[in-house]
């Protein structure tokens, strides 16, 4: 029986990849669409991996604007057209690899990571945990992922029908209606929120969902099709408009799921305020502004070790509250919220802070209030 990677190498052997996303109208929109929302979160600046970079259509156009990029790709005939066409070019470097094994890349590599191909073809729960783990670990803390997948209603609308719709249905769907996932599909599709879902738990922030080429693959079939350039660039900018539009999304083909890596900074806390925390009675914390709160951002997430136990607590940051003293803090900020008992709110005073800061450490660097949830 052959193994995912065969599969995918035979069947882009047969197909090729090579100015697929030039050949046709939704295909045109895809990449537009898909460059359109690239270019909102990378830079000049930015260190760009491709992941499942194919011939390389993105990759050597961003290394073209000046960005410096790493592409990664799985099928070795892809690859060996990456590299012709980018032959010269001192922006990129490529590699022959798989998205569940990013190794070769250290923790926090890169400040944008492009996942627009790999989960097409991956199956199992697992290589897709892995292949999403492994695009979050090598990006930097607060960088941004792209990662592109296809909709299983649109492999339905696009694909069957032509007489074919039962065999679509057993393709890819049980008995009961829920989406199948195995190798032999070659391309398997999601339910838009059961992709979203992957990411629970995993240390990012969703930034959006959006379509890249509408349903434009099943219309531009049609033997009526028919669309100047003139017509295409009003399309395309009219789409862009409605991309992120919900009840749009699963007819659409490809898609994009944009998330932000969160930064994860770690505290100590005492056995007590780690309770209250971790009941949901003490929902901001009260710390010196000094340089590693500094650091901090909404969105970002906090490690809390418990003294004693040594237990652990990850929350959420949601909002940071910047004062020039304790003194300020205590008289702006709702105390209960910040630990006290109602018992204690009469006699809570800004100088209970001096069990954990001198003057001095006060005077220089001021407080923060730092409002978190539990994940």
């Amino acid at each position: 029986m052959e193994n995912r990677k065969e599969i995918i190498s035979n069947f882009y052997a047969q197909h090729g990849e090579d100015g697929r996303t030039e050949r046709s109208r939704h295909g045109q929109l895809e990449y537009r669409t898909t460059m359109t929302y690239i270019h909102r979160y990378a830079t000049k600046r930015s260190k760009i991996l491709e992941i499942g970079a194919g011939t390389g259509r993105y990759s050597i156009a961003l290394a073209k604007e000046g960005m410096d990029v790493t592409a990664v790709e799985l099928v070795e005939s892809n690859l060996a057209v990456l590299r012709e066409n980018s032959k010269g070019m001192e922006r990129i470097r490529s590699f022959q690899g798989d998205a569940t094994d990013l190794s070769r890349f250290p923790d926090n590599s890169f400040d944008v990571t492009l996942s627009l191909g790999p989960m097409y073809h991956l199956y199992e729960a697992d290589e897709v945990n892995r292949a999403i783990d492994e695009a979050i670990r090598v990006t930097k803390p607060r960088g941004v992922i792209l990662f592109a997948f296809i909709s299983v209603f649109a492999i339905m609308y696009a694909n069957y029908f032509y007489g074919n719709w039962s065999e679509g249905q057993t393709e890819n769907f049980t008995e009961d209606h829920r989406v199948r996932h195995f190798k032999e599909q070659v391309f398997t599709g999601y339910d838009v929120t059961e992709f979203e879902d992957l990411f629970r738990g995993k240390p990012v922030e969703w930034i959006t969902t959006a379509g890249v080429d509408g349903m434009l693959e099943p219309i531009e079939k049609r033997p009526d099709f028919s669309m100047t350039d003139k017509e295409f660039q009003a399309l395309a900018e009219w789409y862009l408009a409605f991309s992120e539009k919900r009840e749009l999304l699963g007819h659409t083909n490809h898609l994009l799921y944009i998330c932000r890596k969160q930064a994860i900074h770690t505290m100590n806390l005492t056995p007590a305020a780690f309770s209250k925390i971790k009941n949901g009675t003490k929902t901001i914390e009260l710390r010196l502004y000094d340089e590693k709160r500094k650091k901090i951002r909404p969105g970002d997430r906090i490690v809390f070790t418990e003294t004693e136990s040594g237990e652990q607590l990850e929350v959420r940051v949601l909002e940071l509250s910047v004062f020039d003293s304790f003194a300020a803090l205590y008289a702006a900020l709702p105390l209960a919220a910040c630990g006290y008992a109602e018992e204690e709110l009469d006699r809570a005073s800004p100088e209970d802070m001096d069990l954990y800061y001198s003057k001095e450490q006060q005077r220089k660097y001021g407080a923060v209030g730092i409002r978190i949830a539990l994940p």
